[in-house]
């Protein structure tokens, strides 16, 4: 069972999103750390760097496996 620290929420831009080592640091963190993903919540605030929609959606997908809320 993952320790209870509460929820956890982020603001991120598009281009955040974008970058080649986001998934692989959220991934890294909740498996280091023994988070639970259904307690990090992830607000995407700009619409900066989301002219790649889709794959800014692919990277929500993987995360949203993880349990990770968007």
């Amino acid at each position: 069972m993952s320790p209870n620290y509460g929820n956890r929420f982020g603001s991120l831009t598009g281009q955040q999103i974008l970058d080649p080592s986001f998934i692989r640091r959220i991934e890294d963190n909740l498996e280091k750390y023994h988070l639970d993903g259904s307690r990090l919540r992830i607000e995407i605030t700009e619409r900066t760097g989301m002219d790649d929609f889709a794959e800014v959606r692919k990277v929500m997908e993987r995360l949203a496996e993880k349990g990770v809320h968007f």
